[in-house]
């Protein structure tokens, strides 16, 4: 008797599709991944009808192609890679992200930012998860994309350099100015509740 679905790793699913073509895998494949995939999105974009599409936009893409996928083990990865070129390729198309031509001009106008996040000062500030949230809201798509990259998945400084297509000092130093703009309006917000 063959095993049954939701006992099989991704691994299996996707080497089992490859051979048999089933269908209905898929659907097992969408059912683990699609609310982490979700939560994603959401996180980059902060609108819920634009992340349910670019979730559902993600899954489309990644089985169209899911035979050419080299490593089956590597499944989650790659999805989440899709989905976040499917969120940065959103925000490009409602011009909401600055063009990359001008992280390059920025770049070569400012020294080297190695050891910067590091730092003590971004050490020793600490806010609370609820003034984070709060702040998220009201930065811009370019910070809130390049923060929930770094904090919320934990991507290395590597990977989200890859994933933006920024060399490293403009990965750092978007990142470094990202973090600059929440921790001010967080306290900001701070100043403000003190004076009332």
């Amino acid at each position: 008797m063959a095993t049954p679905l939701n006992e099989l790793s991704d691994e299996a699913l996707i080497d089992r599709f490859r051979r048999t073509g089933e269908q209905h895998i898929l659907s097992e494949l969408y059912r683990r991944h699609s609310k982490a995939v979700y939560r994603k999105c959401l996180a980059i974009i902060w609108d819920k009808d634009a992340a349910q599409d670019l979730t559902h936009d993600a899954f489309v893409k990644a089985f169209l192609h899911l035979k050419k996928l080299r490593e089956s083990s590597h499944f989650k990865a790659w999805l989440s890679r899709i989905a976040y070129h499917a969120c940065i390729d959103y925000l490009k198309a409602r011009k909401r992200l600055q063009l990359e031509e001008d992280w390059q001009k920025l770049e070569n106008q400012l020294p080297n930012v190695t050891g910067m996040e590091e730092s003590e000062e971004y050490q020793n500030t600490e806010f609370n998860l609820a003034q984070i949230e709060a702040a998220l809201q009201h930065l811009g798509d370019a910070d809130r994309l390049i923060l929930v990259m770094r904090y919320y998945e934990g991507l290395s400084i590597k990977a989200i350099q890859e994933l933006l297509g920024l060399n490293e000092s403009a990965a750092k130093m978007r990142l470094m100015r990202a973090r600059n703009r929440l921790t001010k309006i967080i306290q900001d917000g701070q100043a403000s509740r003190k004076k009332t």
